[in-house]
């Protein structure tokens, strides 16, 4: 399975020849060049998701989940709910949970794949929820504009143990390095490994 970044909150997934994307918003349009078979957006806000790349990543037969408010403005979304799943034919499963900060409601994603699942938590706060979470990689916001801190986020990947931890949300619009390097050390004595990524580099996760 391959991971890379765009920038913010912005990823795409690969596995099997399946693409997913997450949140395409972040980086430059020559990076989205792979069509996809699933778009996942958490939040109907400017920085989480972009008509422009929109357009090209997506083809006949792509799958976009998001919020209802993200439902309203792009043809085709199927509106979830916190809680709400659905399963493919290849065994996939997507899982919406909840995120809310200061009064937002936006949605996290579950998405298992095989044996592993991915936590994408969104733009949230830290929710009670979270501890029951089992995930293998999660990827989780640092920045501490419009979701979690840095230090939040290590309260959460602690409870969770995650074999991979990704920090989120820095060094563009909010957060900055410093904020993804206090979790990288706090976290990294632990049995999870951090990974801070490089945009537009694929790593094997």
């Amino acid at each position: 399975m391959q991971l890379t970044w765009f920038g913010h909150g912005s990823y795409r997934i690969e596995y099997e020849n399946k693409v997913i994307y997450l949140d395409p918003y972040a980086g430059e349009q020559a990076w989205y060049d792979k069509p996809a078979n699933l778009v996942l957006i958490s939040k109907n806000e400017y920085d989480h998701w972009n008509r422009a790349l929109l357009n090209r990543i997506v083809v006949d037969g792509t799958h976009i989940f998001g919020p209802a408010s993200v439902a309203r403005e792009i043809y085709g979304c199927r509106a979830f709910n916190a809680g709400d799943d659905v399963a493919f034919d290849d065994g996939t499963n997507i899982r919406a949970t909840q995120a809310v900060y200061k009064g937002e409601d936006g949605l996290g994603w579950l998405i298992t794949i095989g044996k592993r699942t991915i936590y994408y938590a969104g733009d949230t706060s830290p929710l009670p929820f979270m501890q029951n979470i089992k995930a293998d990689i999660v990827i989780i916001p640092v920045g501490g504009t419009s979701t979690m801190s840095s230090r939040d986020a290590i309260r959460v990947v602690q409870k969770i143990t995650p074999r991979i931890a990704i920090p989120a949300s820095y060094g563009a619009l909010s957060g900055t390095m410093d904020d993804a390097e206090l979790f990288r050390e706090a976290i990294s004595p632990t049995y999870t490994t951090v990974l801070l990524l490089q945009p537009n580099k694929e790593v094997a996760i």
